[in-house]
């Protein structure tokens, strides 16, 4: 729901799960985070060991921030999650992270979970914010950072040589459980992902039908919706100004070590990170 360049992340209910098929199928995350990783150590300027991981959804980052010593704290407000995070470490082997259920706009109820704590770094990866609402954030969680401490995102820098930004594509995807693939085919979870994606100018408007078999054997279908706020070259600089003087905006990064299914199409994926002075 968009309302003056904000707008409510949201997931029907019993959802996360099948959603979460895709990012198992699409995503090689073991060489998103050791890009992430890259980043850190370049632009840190002390060793990073506490990282708080905001809107950590399924904990897919986070397993593999977590193999490479990370103490991690990850935020997600839709319980539903909290038992995949579970399933999904376990199936890695892994301890798994503190997990704090909260939404990460209300100050409220961060400062009654982290009092005066402070990390190293605040990771917010693949949460289709506004532009606006990520430097919100930049802006608020400078109070849990360290002196020198980063907080990292990624964007989609849009868009391919050549292309107009008013047009409608259509593309669909398959996947399974990743927890089912020692059954025989015929008895594993899968969905089916029809995906629609409305550009106009720097929004891409992003529907996904999914059409799966539930825990009790039925089909159903279910949608989801995101809107993707496209950094533009020419504008990205002034649009990540944050407020606070206190937080320097480092280079981009863009990402080319892994494969472009999991980016939105016609754009590029790209580290962005701010410092605190």
């Amino acid at each position: 729901m968009k309302q003056n360049n904000h707008w409510e992340i949201s997931y029907p209910e019993g959802m996360i799960k099948y959603i979460d098929f895709f990012r198992d199928e699409l995503f090689q995350y073991e060489i998103y985070d050791q890009v992430i990783k890259k980043y850190i150590d370049q632009y840190s300027v002390f060793s990073v060991k506490n990282i708080c991981s905001l809107g950590c959804g399924t904990g897919r980052h986070e397993v593999e921030l977590k193999k490479m010593g990370y103490n991690i704290v990850g935020v997600e407000r839709n319980s539903e999650s909290f038992s995949v995070v579970e399933a999904m470490f376990n199936s890695k082997g892994v301890e798994c992270i503190q997990m704090v259920e909260a939404d990460f706009f209300d100050e409220d109820i961060l400062k009654k979970k982290f009092t005066a704590q402070q990390f190293d770094c605040i990771l917010l990866l693949f949460v289709p914010l506004s532009i606006e609402d990520t430097v919100q954030l930049v802006d608020r969680f400078e109070y849990y950072l360290k002196p020198g401490g980063l907080f990292i995102t990624n964007q989609f820098m849009g868009y391919e040589d050549g292309f107009v930004p008013n047009v409608t594509l259509n593309d669909n995807d398959y996947a399974e459980n990743p927890f089912h693939k020692e059954l025989p085919y015929q008895e594993r979870e899968f969905c089916v992902r029809l995906n629609t994606y409305k550009y106009t100018g720097n929004i891409i408007d992003w529907t996904a039908v999914y059409i799966f078999n539930d825990d009790s054997g039925q089909v159903r279908i279910g949608r989801d919706h995101d809107i993707i706020d496209v950094l533009l070259r020419d504008t990205y600089v002034t649009r990540l100004k944050p407020k606070s003087n206190n937080m320097e905006l480092l280079p981009l990064y863009e990402v080319t070590e892994i494969r472009t299914d999991a980016n939105m199409p016609k754009t590029t994926d790209c580290i962005v990170a701010w410092r605190k002075k």
